[in-house]
């Protein structure tokens, strides 16, 4: 939580602070302290379980959403009936927030897993849990190194968004296996 009281410290001693910024400052340690499960969360991590799907059905699902936000795939890989796909960093504009925060550059990546749930003991089919996160890494000046700060509500709002994309092909689907 320290760099992004950094952050605001150096945006009030530059700019004569403003209101927006302690509000975003508020808003991120609320959303960061509030949300998650304690420890095992990281600040610059967004995830969500997306729901269910046959291995099929996920391979596909996930090769849509990962074309339509234009993530390349870096490492896929299969543990027996489990999935792992993981996407190169893809480098962003700055949203209106993050600019706010004095964030110079922005990758985000994409990590979805299809873990077996359970199998259909009369057909023999087996149905996955699939899970989505999203991952940011920020710089806050063009020589700085890439930093793990907390996730603006913007950055937050796009994933979501790309979570739920997930989710609607998931379910729109026609399961095959």
């Amino acid at each position: 939580m320290a760099p992004l009281f950094i952050l605001w410290e150096n945006k009030m001693i530059n700019n004569g602070g403003t209101l927006k910024i302690i509000l975003t400052s508020l808003i991120c340690l609320v959303i960061s302290t509030c949300a998650g499960t304690g420890g095992l969360t990281k600040p610059n991590r967004h995830m969500v379980v997306v729901g269910d799907g046959s291995y099929y059905n996920f391979q596909n699902s996930a090769e849509k959403i990962l074309n339509r936000y234009h993530y390349t795939v870096y490492r896929r890989e299969e543990y027996g009936p489990r999935l792992y796909i993981e996407t190169q960093w893809k480098d962003h504009k700055p949203l209106d927030d993050e600019f706010d925060l004095g964030i110079s550059h922005v990758q985000t990546r994409l990590i979805i897993e299809a873990r077996p749930k359970m199998r259909d003991q009369s057909s023999n089919r087996a149905m996955n849990t699939v899970k989505f996160s999203g991952e940011v890494l920020v710089r806050l000046g063009p020589m700085s190194d890439w930093e793990e700060l907390v996730m603006t509500p913007s950055r937050k709002k796009y994933f979501k968004q790309c979570a739920d994309d997930l989710k609607v092909d998931l379910r729109g689907s026609i399961q095959k296996f």
